[in-house]
């Protein structure tokens, strides 16, 4: 089970990157993962595990004890949902709700999946 903070949103371009941070009390020596929608085992994408930065495919993780930054790279449209910023504890798992939006570029206030007529 998990428990949510408040949530933030985040918008990226196509083919570039975003960074964010997450920010848990109380969290300093917890591992830290980062996954999609209801982050169920096959939906992890990325945990910190032991060390405090690690890489996954287009997914980074930097640990900074009560924060960690993630950061995903080469942005595609399919990436736009909801993710979860989540830490491993005792008991219920808390964690902060991400909606990322991927944009095809800085000039369009449109997110791509959003089709305007």
């Amino acid at each position: 089970g998990q428990w949510e903070a408040n949530p933030l949103t985040v918008t990226g371009v196509v083919g570039e990157q975003v960074t964010f941070t997450c920010s848990h009390s109380f969290a300093s020596s917890n591992t830290k993962y980062f996954c999609k929608e209801t982050c169920e085992h096959e939906d992890v994408l990325i945990r910190s595990e032991t060390k405090p930065a690690f890489s996954k495919g287009r997914y980074r993780i930097w640990d900074g004890g009560n924060t960690f930054n993630v950061t995903i790279t080469d942005l595609k449209v399919t990436d736009t949902g909801m993710y979860r910023c989540a830490i491993d504890r005792l008991g219920l798992d808390t964690y902060t709700a991400v909606r990322l939006i991927v944009t095809h570029g800085e000039f369009n206030p449109y997110p791509a999946w959003e089709v305007i007529t």
